[in-house]
C-alpha cells in the first residue's frame, strides 16, 4: 500500500515507511486476516498546506486507488474564551438580542445552548 498526495509526483509512504523527510507522518497497519488488512495515514500535527487529495494506492494489483480530501479549517485555537453581548435588561414586551461568541478550544463547537436562568427574589434583601 503506497500513499500519496495527489498534486505531488512523490510518494509520501510506502508500506509502513515514511518517504517524505518535510512531513511527520506514521502509517498504521493492522491485520484483520489473510484478506482484510487496514492502512491508515496519520498527521499527527496537521498544517493549513496538508489539505489536498491524497490517494492510497494497492501496489500489488495495478489500477486500484481510492482518494481521501482531508479539509482543513483554521488555526489551532489555545486560549478558550466565550465572550457575550447584549442588553441586560430590556422593558416587557421588548426586544432583546443576545451574541454569544464561542472561540477557543481543541474543537469548533457544533452548537451553542442556550438557557434561560430564573433569578429568585429575596424576601429580606439588605443594601
Amino acid at each position: 500500500v503506497a500513499w500519496r498526495k495527489v498534486d505531488t509526483d512523490k510518494f509520501l509512504t510506502i508500506g509502513k515507511m515514511a518517504w517524505t523527510p518535510d512531513m511527520e507522518i506514521i502509517v498504521q497497519h493492522v491485520k484483520h486476516s489473510e484478506e482484510l488488512d487496514d492502512w491508515t495515514l496519520v498527521l499527527p500535527k496537521v498544517k493549513l498546506s496538508d489539505a489536498g487529495l491524497y490517494e492510497c494506492q494497492l501496489t500489488s494489483i495495478g489500477g486500484y486507488h481510492t482518494h481521501v480530501q482531508l479539509n482543513v479549517v483554521g488555526p489551532p485555537i489555545t486560549n478558550p474564551e466565550v465572550i457575550l453581548t447584549g442588553t441586560q435588561f430590556v422593558e416587557r414586551g421588548g426586544q432583546i438580542q443576545l451574541q454569544c461568541n464561542a472561540t477557543g478550544g481543541t474543537q469548533i463547537a457544533e452548537e451553542i445552548d442556550w438557557f434561560k436562568v430564573r433569578r429568585l427574589a429575596c424576601r429580606r434583601c439588605s443594601v
